[in-house]
């Protein structure tokens, strides 16, 4: 039997202002997004993907490739399609448009797809650091009157807010500019923006390439979520995604070979999604990976930590809402539903049958092709 391809092609307060749960209903004009084939009926599974985003992007990649969930797939004639996106936020949109029936997103995308349409948040995908960006160095204080780049509704949106805050300085005494992910160096660099806020490894292309400095950095959570209906329709189908990513982090681990590997198709994929090179080469997309994965592990389960009342998804909740991006009188009570354990616990308490007990070495190339 053929197996499926992963086509990397490339009602909640409905009064609430879009922008304000993450979502920036422009972003679905990117024209690659426009070229994207979405499946129609539950034959395929459309599933978005950050390659700009490391470690998340460099572990979906992997899974992309791996040649046990295809076989699972294929057997109940399904197919999965990973499409790039540039942030969280445009993974959101076709969430909530129903293109998709999950994706990966920072912790600002997660809570704002949460608090949206109520998605059901499954598995860690990265827990590493944003990063506030300038030409020199300074305190934050001096960004009062600067004007910053950031992807709006991302989790580098998130920490920027919060390095704000921590330097008392409102959201209005700084100059806030939508830009997308990859265009943050140049601008920088061409003093159309004073300083950016990013994830890797667009926060150390800049350093890394030009000379700039990092001012600040903030603890950052990523997840893997589904919609809603989906995870109720088909339990089996998430928990064999799940396991696709138990057995890709176990790949990486493995050597450093493989990581490397994994950061050439990186590579690969974002010159697909911005149409060139991200400068940086194999060995760097690796090494700033490794940091990332160290801290998923092996196991990736949302920490218990985070989701109690005092945790961190309670206070970026919190967060979130008195600085406006998500309803005022939302609390972590109202969200706590979304974040589930179950599916990522069962995976791993049942090795022979999720077919976590043995590394699966990714086909070199992803089945399917880029564009239809």
């Amino acid at each position: 039997m053929n197996f499926p391809w992963f086509i990397l092609t490339v009602g909640f307060a409905l009064w609430f202002p879009t922008h304000a749960l993450g979502i920036d209903i422009s972003s679905g004009n990117q024209p690659l997004y426009q070229q994207y084939s979405f499946g129609r009926d539950e034959t395929v599974i459309d599933l978005g993907s950050q390659p700009l985003w490391l470690p998340a992007g460099m572990v979906m990649e992997v899974m992309r490739r791996d040649p046990l969930l295809a076989e699972e797939m294929a057997r109940e004639g399904v197919e999965v399609r990973v499409h790039p996106f540039l942030k969280g936020s445009d993974v959101n949109n076709f969430l909530h448009l129903g293109r998709l029936e999950g994706g990966i997103g920072g912790d600002m995308p997660a809570i704002a797809a949460c608090t949206r349409d109520r998605v059901r948040v499954v598995s860690l995908m990265d827990l590493d650091f944003t990063t506030i960006v300038a030409r020199h160095w300074m305190p934050l204080s001096e960004l009062r009157g600067k004007t910053i780049g950031v992807p709006f509704g991302a989790n580098a949106h998130h920490g920027l807010l919060q390095a704000l805050a921590v330097a008392n300085l409102p959201q209005e005494a700084v100059q806030l500019v939508n830009m997308d992910i990859q265009e943050l160096p140049e601008a920088l660099r061409e003093g159309r923006i004073d300083a950016f806020s990013a994830w890797e490894p667009i926060s150390s292309l800049a350093i890394r390439r030009d000379g700039a400095r990092a001012i600040h950095r903030v603890l950052s959570s990523g997840y893997l979520y589904f919609s809603r209906t989906f995870h109720e329709n088909h339990p089996q189908w998430v928990r064999r995604i799940i396991a696709a990513q138990v057995r890709a982090l176990d790949w990486l681990a493995d050597t450093e070979e493989n990581t490397l590997r994994a950061a050439r198709w990186v590579n690969e994929s974002v010159r697909v999604l911005i149409g060139k090179e991200l400068d940086l080469t194999d060995e760097e997309i690796a090494r700033l990976s490794r940091w990332g994965l160290r801290n998923i592990g092996q196991t990736p389960l949302i920490p218990t930590a985070q989701r109690e009342d005092d945790g961190y998804l309670a206070r970026a909740t919190a967060f979130l809402a008195s600085t406006g991006k998500i309803p005022a009188t939302t609390t972590w009570n109202d969200l706590r539903g979304c974040f589930r354990q179950e599916d990522a616990i069962l995976v791993l308490e049942y090795p022979s049958l999720y077919h976590i007990d043995r590394i699966a070495i990714p086909t070199e190339k992803a089945i399917g092709r880029h564009l239809p």
